[in-house]
């Protein structure tokens, strides 16, 4: 599910929109933008997904090029068997000027860069945020691990 632009203002509307899809697909896992972002729409979206999606059973949150420095994963989903689909994507939107987020060589090279903390080539860095594997969740402040999640675990679909 995608947002699209949403405010710091609409943060009523957001949570109710990801309570009306929350509840219609009853999602078993979920991916969110991080809280150690910068970017006021992704805080939103944070909230509205953490607040809306109470019943879903692994809760993720991904990195995006406004996340600070904060952002902390504690594993590594391996990514190699769909990059190539996932940078054919981000060429869909063409060349972006000042948009480097949406450049598929920086997205091989972002996979590539968080691969030093894995066993795999291709990553992708995740907060965890909800699995229900561990009892104890990390907290906010969690220093990342090495932790690697396999390609049966939900983090790396």
């Amino acid at each position: 599910m995608i947002l699209g632009d949403v405010q710091p203002g609409d943060a009523e509307h957001a949570l109710a929109v990801v309570r009306h899809v929350a509840d219609q697909h009853q999602p078993h896992t979920v991916l969110a933008p991080s809280a150690r972002d910068r970017s006021k729409e992704r805080l939103v979206a944070h909230r509205a997904a953490m607040e809306g999606i109470t019943l879903a059973s692994h809760f993720y949150a991904y990195q995006t090029a406004t996340s600070g420095l904060e952002f902390r994963p504690h594993l590594f989903a391996t990514i190699e068997k769909v990059l190539d689909r996932k940078l054919r994507a981000l060429e869909a939107y063409g060349t972006v000027p000042d948009v480097a987020h949406l450049d598929p060589e920086m997205a091989r090279i972002t996979a590539r860069y968080w691969s030093r903390f894995s066993r795999h080539l291709e990553v992708e860095p995740l907060e965890l945020l909800r699995n229900p594997k561990s009892e104890a969740q990390p907290a906010a402040s969690g220093a990342a691990s090495e932790n690697v999640a396999s390609e049966g675990d939900p983090a790396a679909a």
